[in-house]
């Protein structure tokens, strides 16, 4: 043990004095010095404890991981190599070392052993933690390996948490260790911080270059009507664009632009003085010989009056004829002895005197010697001898020299009299034939509410909502009451969007056809054919069908009604019978006796048994007593009694949701109740199904009543039997 002990301490730092532990003379410290006759022994601390202080009586115990050998003044640090630790003292004073924990790292001497910071790992005995590599991290103190780093991060190393990618770049790697390791969104594309995949642009916005994080709105004067774009389009000629715009919108009527990149509706020129501009005019048109604008912003040309006339086109005013002329409303001349209005001179007979014959049909003849005037686009002459052209009503259009104004077709439109073509209806909207707005939604939409068509027509996206998952919105102009819905399917109430499946009834019809009685009331409430367009062609759906299709209201067959199609209104003799998925007959009277009679003997047998059990179990005696009390025991630390209560009445509520209310749980319920109805005690539906029992106040009845008569029928059967047994007892 010397030998041991001196190679311990010969493993000690230099300068350490140990000659100082191991004297024991002169009152040194680390003796216990003996007083003066009479004179105690000294005596040396012991291997584990030491003193540092003169004239005492104990040693102190050494802490430990510390060294103290025998006579030992004062604690020294032990001498663990790097990557080990010292953490107790055998009985000789000196420590052994332990290998450094994994997590953890030990730089030798005293140190005790340190768990690895945020960002380092150790996976065996280590002087010093390991930083973790790059493209990984660790956020927990005292690990043994570090974790991959997260898509959209990267990590440096030494990382303690990953960090987000750039705004403006993106990653689905989960090793990278440096910002540049993240990919750059793509021009036409934006990425925010920390995405794993690049977003493209939407409509009305672009990005001309990579990495950015958002994209930026189109100009003002620009639009872009597509998605992922890197650059917008300069607004055409008779519109302008506002900032942001996805879609170029016409100059109003009364202005007009043969620019590009207009910014704003003030931005179009105010048409000229005779001149007329209709809604989207790039150019202005002058007006006719014989008709005048005075101002700036007109919208058509008004005629001359008469007496008056103007034989140059696009003119302010008309000039009053001299005396003796004839000049007629609208005249481009003045003429001497004229043909009558509505007709003109195409031939001279011998006495010079013109013959005058009707205008033909599409052109004006202000009379006199003029030649007849082709009617401008938007405006027509129905019939032969017109004097002037008639303006299309709005909802029609016209082309140059028509006789007759043709219906806008659906989704287009005219807002203005006068107009030679129909403009497309903005997303999502669409329109009935020969419409002067846009006010209905178009297929795959339907109508949120009621709503002015102004208001319909100025915000479309905050009327018209995409059709709601498995209805039929495959109609133009398809409301949220008129909303179809496919046979199998019902819903509430015409104002909700929410369809359920029937799964307990096969007579669920839905309602496809609601959306063609909605626009056959709109059109005309004493029309009997509803006409509207389609691909395929236009399709003829009579009110009378649509009539039959909502004489029920619910969607359902005829004879069924309720939620789910799930009551029965032909005839109060039927029931709905969940089995059969319809409604039957309710059952005759002698079955409904013979079911009573046949449940009345088997509730007596099952009282018979239950007495016979009962006896038995007396006649057990001591045994069945145990029994009987260990079981009681068992429901006393239980508590089977209040939970059953719970149950019984949470299944009494809901089974009585359907035959009194008309309500069903929901079937994700329904999927486990179901499979207590075999326990279900109520005789009375076994008896008779409650929906023929007739009126709710008579099922109500019924159901209260019978329990109490068939307990006062028990009550009165246990009677009888007391008073039998007592008087066959002979105690009479």
């Amino acid at each position: 043990d010397q030998q041991r002990r001196a190679e311990r301490l010969h493993a000690l730092p230099r300068g350490l004095q140990l000659h100082r532990w191991l004297d024991g003379a002169n009152g040194l410290p680390g003796r216990q010095r003996r007083a003066k006759r009479p004179q105690p022994r000294v005596e040396q601390c012991e291997a584990g404890s030491y003193q540092n202080g003169t004239g005492s009586t104990t040693c102190v115990a050494c802490a430990l991981g510390q060294l103290c050998p025998v006579g030992a003044s004062l604690e020294l640090p032990a001498a663990c190599e790097p990557g080990t630790y010292s953490n107790m003292t055998d009985g000789d004073g000196l420590p052994d070392c332990f290998r450094c924990p994994v997590g953890s790292s030990c730089p030798g001497g005293a140190a005790p052993p340190t768990p690895c910071a945020a960002g380092t790992f150790a996976m065996a005995e280590r002087p010093a933690c390991e930083k973790c590599h790059g493209g990984t991290y660790q956020n927990e103190t005292g690990a043994t390996s570090c974790r991959d780093c997260l898509p959209g991060h990267y990590c440096a190393e030494g990382a303690a948490a990953p960090l987000p990618c750039d705004g403006g770049s993106y990653s689905t790697a989960t090793d990278n260790d440096e910002p540049s390791d993240c990919s750059e969104a793509s021009p036409g594309y934006f990425a925010v911080t920390g995405s794993t995949q690049q977003t493209p642009c939407a409509k009305g916005t672009f990005t001309a270059a990579g990495g950015h994080s958002e994209c930026i709105p189109c100009p003002s004067g620009t639009y872009q009507s597509e998605a992922g774009s890197t650059d917008c389009h300069d607004c055409e000629k008779g519109q302008y664009c506002t900032t942001g715009a996805a879609a170029p919108l016409p100059c109003r009527a009364g202005t007009f632009s043969n620019a590009t990149g207009l910014a704003a509706p003030d931005s179009c020129t105010a048409c000229p003085a005779g001149h007329a501009c209709t809604t989207g005019s790039v150019e202005p048109t002058p007006c006719r010989a014989g008709s005048v604008a005075l101002g700036l912003g007109n919208t058509v040309c008004g005629l001359c009056a008469a007496g008056y006339s103007q034989d140059q086109p696009a003119k302010e005013t008309c000039t009053r004829c001299k005396p003796g002329s004839f000049c007629l409303e609208g005249s481009s001349l003045e003429l001497g002895p004229p043909c009558d209005p509505g007709t003109y001179a195409n031939a001279t007979d011998d006495d010079g005197d013109p013959d005058c014959f009707d205008c033909p049909v599409g052109s004006s003849c202000a009379g006199g010697a003029a030649e007849p005037v082709a009617c401008s686009p938007g405006t027509v002459a129905a019939s032969a001898g017109q004097i002037t052209c008639a303006s299309c009503a709005p909802g029609t259009f016209s082309g140059a020299g028509s006789g007759s104004c043709d219906e806008c077709a659906i989704g287009t439109y005219t807002a203005n009299p006068g107009m030679g073509e129909c403009m497309g209806c903005p997303h999502p909207l669409s329109s009935e034939r020969g419409s002067a707005t846009c006010s209905v939604c178009k297929a795959g939409y339907y109508l949120q509410g009621s709503a002015d068509p102004a208001a319909i027509f100025e915000k479309p996206t905050d009327h018209c909502k995409p059709c709601p998952p498995r209805a039929d919105c495959s109609v133009p102009g398809t409301t949220l009451e008129a909303l179809g819905v496919p046979p199998g399917l019902w819903r509430a109430s015409n104002l909700t969007t929410e369809l359920h499946e029937c799964i307990a009834s096969d007579h669920c019809s839905g309602s496809v056809l609601a959306a063609e009685a909605e626009r056959s009331r709109r059109l005309s409430a004493s029309a009997f054919v509803l006409e509207y367009g389609s691909g395929s062609g236009d399709t003829l759906v009579s009110l009378g069908d649509t009539a039959a299709a909502e004489a029920h209201g619910e969607g359902c067959n005829v004879g069924h009604s309720g939620p789910r199609c799930e009551w029965c209104s032909k005839s109060e003799s039927q029931y709905f019978d969940r089995a059969q998925r319809g409604c039957v007959d309710c059952p005759a009277a002698g079955v409904r006796f013979a079911i009573l009679l046949g449940i009345a003997f088997a509730a007596a047998g099952a009282g018979v048994l239950c007495y016979l059990a009962l006896t038995r179990v007396a006649i057990l005696g001591r045994a069945g007593a145990r029994a009987a009390h260990r079981l009681a025991r068992i429901e006393f630390s239980v508590g089977f009694q209040p939970k059953l209560k719970v149950l019984v009445s949470f299944y009494q509520i809901g089974a009585t949701l359907g035959p009194v209310y008309g309500v069903r749980l929901h079937e994700s319920l329904t999927r486990w109740t179901n499979i207590i109805d075999i326990f279900r005690l109520d005789v009375l539906g076994l008896t008779y199904p409650a929906a023929c029992l007739g009126s709710m106040h008579t099922r109500l009845l019924i159901t209260a009543l019978w329990p109490i008569v068939a307990i006062l029928l028990g009550a009165a059967a246990l009677a009888s039997h007391a008073i039998a047994v007592w008087l066959l007892s002979g105690r009479a």
